[in-house]
């Protein structure tokens, strides 16, 4: 435990707690902000309000008099609303919290030490774990080269991924950074409403010059997405697609991006036609015969030449990782969660088991009408994000040129903390075939100083 500097020596901090409808979480989250171990003069309490319907804001101004509040006339989202906090917010430095979070009383002291320690850090990361303390729900990020983002040490045990390091970004929800650096910089990109406008922040701000550190000792717990629960699939898929596209297109170098941006593109296709789940023959005017391969497709993502990327720091996911890992939660969590794993699991193998496209049923055709055909709302989802980011095109640019004229470091110094960077975003083996080919066809796997290949996780 960090012991506690005199009150001079200890900046002031704004905590931002976010709310949307989130009254049923803020007793829990602002009383443990109450008993935090920071001097009380030098720390602000703030709920920032996304025009809850719940009551949310009279609750917390009546059983927290003490706090700030502001109240947001409409809902802007994760990025811009948590922006409008760090605006108003009194404190030389800024921390995000969720409110369906918890923190341990010497959080705030924790994330403290590093950037007392070291000015070039301006971020610090907490360790988030589950709601019993249990599990890891945090421990660092990573994310492959389409910008799509991922959380370390998921589900590992609570006493694991204890060292701290350097990592690409934070996690938004419960993060602390030098305010005036956040609002410099340009905070979240108000655009991405919300998911990984933090991992796009962290990166631009590595690309500045900057560092972000994971402190293993800043404990926070979770309920796992517990404000996203009520939202439907489709519209959690675009801001997905549209956010990691605009991140890796801000982000790159002009050498870097003009190999990654053709493989986005086509990989982005790729997934949307999958999506589909329709049979191509229907519209196709070459006969089988002459086409072969137009019509049949058998993906070779195991064959010989696909290696393990242990010293890369990825994961290939085999029979021998998924034995230890039934050994692990049999051994320490019992049969009950053993079951309700690999329940889990075979469920998402299901959804995302190998296969083409096919021809939706006679009664889904009969009810989308005559020469129409029934796709998955998902497909909708990557068209309209696809519609969105040529319509912003402008706009991207003008972020783009205003990330690269602050450039100071070089993405080759960055690639290290990607951990992840040929991850398929997208379980599915036809996908992950074409993610091999265009990494091999346009030189991606030379970034990482070794040829490298997909992995699924």
């Amino acid at each position: 435990m960090v012991s506690l500097p005199p009150s001079a020596a200890l900046p002031s901090v704004t905590v931002v707690v976010l709310s949307y409808n989130s009254r049923q979480h803020l007793e829990t989250c602002f009383r443990s902000l109450l008993a935090l171990r920071y001097p009380a003069e030098q720390l602000e309490l703030m709920l920032v309000d996304n025009a809850s319907t719940d009551g949310s804001l009279e609750f917390a101004a009546s059983r927290f008099p003490q706090i700030t509040t502001v109240a947001n006339p409409e809902n802007y989202g994760f990025a811009r609303g948590n922006n409008e906090g760090a605006r108003r917010a009194r404190g030389q430095w800024v921390a995000f919290l969720n409110p369906d979070m918890r923190v341990a009383s010497d959080w705030l002291v924790e994330l403290a030490a590093p950037m007392q320690r070291d000015p070039d850090i301006v971020c610090v990361a907490s360790k988030i774990l589950s709601w019993d303390g249990r599990r890891i729900d945090f421990a660092g990020s990573g994310m492959n080269v389409l910008g799509y983002g991922y959380q370390e040490g998921w589900g590992d045990p609570a006493t694991t991924h204890d060292q701290e390091k350097l990592i690409l970004a934070p996690c938004g929800g419960a993060m602390l950074t030098d305010r005036q650096v956040f609002l410099d910089s340009g905070g979240f990109d108000e655009d991405y409403f919300a998911f990984y406008e933090d991992l796009d922040w962290g990166w631009r701000l590595w690309v500045m010059g900057h560092k972000v550190v994971y402190a293993p000792r800043a404990i926070a717990y979770h309920i796992h997405h517990g404000s996203w629960k009520r939202v439907s699939n489709e519209k959690i898929v675009l801001l997905y697609q549209r956010n990691a596209f605009s991140t890796l297109f801000k982000n790159y170098g002009d050498e870097q991006l003009s190999r990654v941006l053709p493989a986005a593109l086509l990989l982005y296709l790729r997934r949307a036609y999958l999506a589909t789940r329709v049979d191509s023959s229907r519209v196709r005017s070459e006969p089988r015969a002459i086409a072969p391969h137009l019509y049949t497709e058998v993906p070779h993502i195991n064959t010989p030449r696909r290696r393990a990327l242990g010293s890369a720091g990825q994961q290939t996911y085999n029979i021998a990782y998924y034995l230890r890992e039934a050994w692990r939660t049999l051994r320490d969590d019992g049969p009950g969660e053993l079951w309700r794993k690999a329940a889990i699991e075979a469920r998402n193998r299901w959804q995302n088991r190998p296969r083409l496209p096919r021809s939706p049923s006679r009664r889904v055709n009969r009810r989308a009408g005559p020469g129409r055909t029934s796709v998955d709302k998902r497909t909708v989802s990557h068209l309209i994000a696809a519609d969105d980011l040529a319509q912003d095109l402008p706009r991207l640019m003008q972020k783009r040129q205003v990330v690269q004229s602050r450039r100071r470091r070089s993405d080759q110094e960055i690639f290290a903390l990607f951990r992840w960077p040929l991850g398929a975003d997208y379980p599915n083996s036809y996908y992950i075939q074409t993610l091999q080919d265009l990494a091999e066809a346009c030189g991606i796997q030379n970034f990482f100083g070794q040829e490298q290949e997909p992995t699924q996780r």
